[in-house]
C-alpha cells in the first residue's frame, strides 16, 4: 500500500473516531435540544435581558464590556448572548445546540492538546471520554447561562496550544497570541485567572522549561513572560470583585469568618473528589453550611496526604504532582476562600479542573500497568465500561435539567439544608399559583437562614396577595434590614407604605428601590405617581420618563407620563 493510501486510510479512520464521539455527545447531552430556558439565570442572561436587543450594535457591545450586570463582567459571555439573540431570537433549541457544539469543541482541544505534549493518543482518548462523559458536565452543557464557562475552556484551551506553539518554535506574534487568548478566556468567566500559573506547570513539566535541570536566565525568563498575563488576571479579578460587591453577591471577609472560608476551601476539592468518584446526588448548587469537626479534618488529611504523595513522586511520575497542582490551581478562584453568592461548590466549577484529574490518573494507571499486557487488556475493557457508565449516568443526569419543577424538586430531595435550592422551588410554586406549597418552601429556606432578604421578600409578597398587610410589611422590613442594598424589598415595602396612605414613607422607599436597582422601570413609575399625588407633578414626570427610557415598552410608564402631563 502506497503512502498516500495510507494516509488517507488514517484519516477516514480519524473521521469515523470523531463521527462515533460527535454521536457519544449527542446521545449522552442532545436531549437537553427539547428543553426550554430555565427561570434560573436564564431570564437575567437571556430571555428577559433588554440590553441584548437595545440600541445598535455598537451601543450593545459597550455595554458588554462596560456592564457589572447579573453580578459579573464577562464581554464574551454577552456578546455570545447578543449574536444568539440576534440570529434566533429565543428559540432555546438553538442556545442548548450551541452549549453542546462548544463542549464537543473543548473536548476535541483537550484531546489534541494531550497529544502534542505526551504523544500518547490513546490514553489522551481515555482522558477526553472520561472528561466529556462524566455527570459533573451536565450542568456546563444543559444549563444556557453555563455559556461562560464553555466559553472560557473554549480559550483556556487555545491558550495552551498558543503556548506550545510558543514554546516550541519563540516569536513574538506567538506570545501575543498566547495573550490575546487568554483575554479571550478572562472575558468569557474569571475562573481563568489561574492559567498564568497552570502554564508555569506545563512549563515545569512537561515542557521541561522550568526546573533543576533549567539555567536559573532561563527559569527567570520563563517567569518573565507570565508578568503581562498576571497583571492581566489582576485587573479583570478587581472587576469581578466589584461586580459580585455593588450586587452584594461576594461575601465580606466580615460577612464570612476566615475559620469557615478555610474549611470550605478544604472540603471542596475533596467532595470535588468524592463526587468524581461517585457522581449521585447532583445540584445545581450545594449550600454553605458550618460542616462538623471530623469532616473538615478528613478533607484536610486527605489533600494533605495526596500532594505529599504527589510531591514525592514528582521526579519518577511528574504527571501526578502536576495533574494535581493544575487541579488545585483552577479551583481556587471558585474555592470559598473568595465567596461568591451562597454556595460551597458548584458541579460548573470541575469542568477545567477535571482534564487534569483525569491526566494524572490514567496516566498513573497506565505507568502501574506497562509490564502487565493482560493486565492492560483487562483494563481497556473496563475504561470502556467506565465510559459507558458515565455517560449513562450523565444522560440520566440531563432529565434533571427540563424545567424548574424537576430540577429544584430533585435538588431538594437529594440535599440537606439547601436553603436557596428551596427558595428557588418556592418561586417555581409561586409561578405555577401554589402559594401554599411556595410558603412552604421559603420557610424552609428561612429556617436554614434566616437573613435571606429574597425568601423574606416573597414571603413577604404572597401574604400580601392574601390580605395580610402587616405580616407583609413586617417581612418586607425583615427583608431590608437584613440587606439594605435589597432593591426588590425597598420596592415592595414602599407599595404597602402607598397602598396605607404614608406617602412620605412611599416616596423614600420607592427613591431607595430606584437608586439600588438603576435598570429597573417600575420603582421610577411607582416613585412618579407618589410624587404626582404629593402635586410634584414636574419630578414626577421626569421619574416618568426616565422609567420609560428605561424600558420604552412599559405601559405603565407611558401612562404615567401621559397622567402626570396633563
Amino acid at each position: 500500500m502506497n503512502s498516500s493510501a495510507m494516509r488517507g486510510g488514517g484519516a477516514l479512520i480519524r473521521l469515523a473516531v470523531l463521527a462515533l464521539a460527535a454521536a457519544a455527545l449527542y446521545a449522552v447531552f442532545g436531549e437537553a435540544r427539547s428543553f426550554g430556558f430555565l427561570d434560573y439565570d436564564d431570564g437575567e442572561y437571556v430571555f428577559r435581558n433588554r440590553h441584548l436587543i437595545e440600541g445598535g450594535a455598537v451601543e450593545r457591545l459597550r455595554w458588554a464590556f462596560t456592564s457589572f450586570h447579573a453580578a459579573n463582567w464577562h464581554p464574551l459571555t454577552w456578546i455570545s448572548f447578543i449574536a444568539d439573540r440576534a440570529l434566533f431570537g429565543l428559540d432555546p433549541e438553538w442556545y442548548h445546540l450551541e452549549n453542546l457544539l462548544l463542549h464537543g469543541l473543548n473536548t476535541l482541544l483537550a484531546l489534541w492538546l494531550l497529544v502534542r505534549l505526551t504523544g500518547s493518543p490513546g490514553k489522551s482518548a481515555l482522558v477526553a471520554a472520561l472528561f466529556a462523559l462524566h455527570p459533573l458536565r451536565v450542568e456546563s452543557v444543559a444549563w444556557i447561562t453555563e455559556r461562560k464557562g464553555l466559553l472560557m475552556a473554549f480559550f483556556a484551551m487555545l491558550t495552551f496550544h498558543a503556548h506550545v506553539s510558543y514554546t516550541r518554535r519563540p516569536a513574538p506574534a506567538r506570545l501575543l497570541a498566547v495573550a490575546l487568548l487568554f483575554a479571550g478566556a478572562l472575558f468569557s468567566k474569571p475562573q481563568a485567572v489561574a492559567l498564568p500559573l497552570v502554564l508555569l506547570v506545563l512549563d515545569w513539566w512537561p515542557l521541561g522549561r522550568l526546573g533543576r535541570r533549567t539555567a536559573a536566565v532561563a527559569g527567570r525568563g520563563v517567569v518573565r513572560e507570565k508578568v503581562p498575563l498576571l497583571l492581566l488576571a489582576a485587573a479583570v479579578t478587581a472587576f469581578t470583585v466589584a461586580a459580585q460587591r455593588r450586587a452584594g453577591a461576594m461575601a465580606s471577609l466580615e460577612g464570612l469568618a476566615i475559620g469557615k472560608r478555610l474549611a470550605g476551601a478544604v472540603i471542596g476539592p475533596a467532595a470535588y473528589l468524592a463526587k468524581t468518584l461517585w457522581p449521585f446526588g447532583l445540584t445545581p448548587e450545594y449550600p454553605l453550611l458550618d460542616p462538623p469537626f471530623l469532616q473538615v479534618a478528613g478533607a484536610a488529611l486527605t489533600l494533605a496526604g495526596l500532594t505529599v504523595a504527589a510531591v514525592r513522586v514528582r521526579e519518577t511520575q511528574p504527571w501526578v504532582a502536576a495533574g494535581w497542582l493544575v487541579f488545585l490551581l483552577f479551583l481556587a478562584p471558585v474555592s470559598n476562600l473568595f465567596q461568591a453568592g451562597g454556595q460551597a461548590m458548584a458541579d460548573r466549577y470541575t469542568y477545567l479542573p477535571h482534564i487534569a484529574l483525569f491526566f494524572a490518573a490514567v496516566w498513573s494507571g497506565g505507568r502501574a500497568l506497562r509490564n502487565h499486557p493482560c493486565a492492560r487488556n483487562a483494563a481497556a475493557a473496563a475504561c470502556v465500561l467506565l465510559a459507558l457508565a458515565s455517560g449513562w449516568l450523565a444522560s440520566r443526569q440531563v432529565g434533571f435539567w427540563r424545567d424548574e419543577l424537576t430540577l429544584f424538586s430533585h435538588a431538594v430531595a437529594v440535599t440537606r439544608g439547601n436553603w436557596k435550592m428551596h427558595y428557588n422551588l418556592g418561586n417555581t410554586f409561586e409561578r405555577l399559583g401554589r402559594d401554599t406549597d411556595a410558603e412552604a418552601q421559603y420557610g424552609l429556606a428561612l429556617s436554614v437562614r434566616p437573613d435571606y432578604a429574597e425568601a423574606l421578600n416573597n414571603l413577604g409578597a404572597i401574604r400580601a396577595r392574601h390580605g395580610d398587610a402587616e405580616t407583609a410589611a413586617d417581612l418586607f422590613a425583615r427583608a431590608v434590614r437584613v440587606r439594605p442594598e435589597y432593591g426588590p424589598g425597598w420596592f415592595n415595602l414602599g407599595f404597602q407604605s402607598e397602598q396605607q396612605g404614608d406617602l412620605a414613607a412611599a416616596l423614600r422607599q420607592y427613591g431607595r428601590a430606584a437608586a439600588l436597582q438603576p435598570d429597573a422601570a417600575e420603582p421610577r413609575v411607582r416613585l412618579g405617581r407618589v410624587l404626582a399625588r404629593l402635586g410634584r407633578r414636574d419630578e414626577a414626570a421626569a421619574s416618568c420618563r426616565a422609567a420609560l427610557r428605561l424600558d420604552p415598552s412599559s405601559a405603565g410608564a407611558a401612562a404615567c407620563l401621559r397622567e402626570v402631563s396633563r
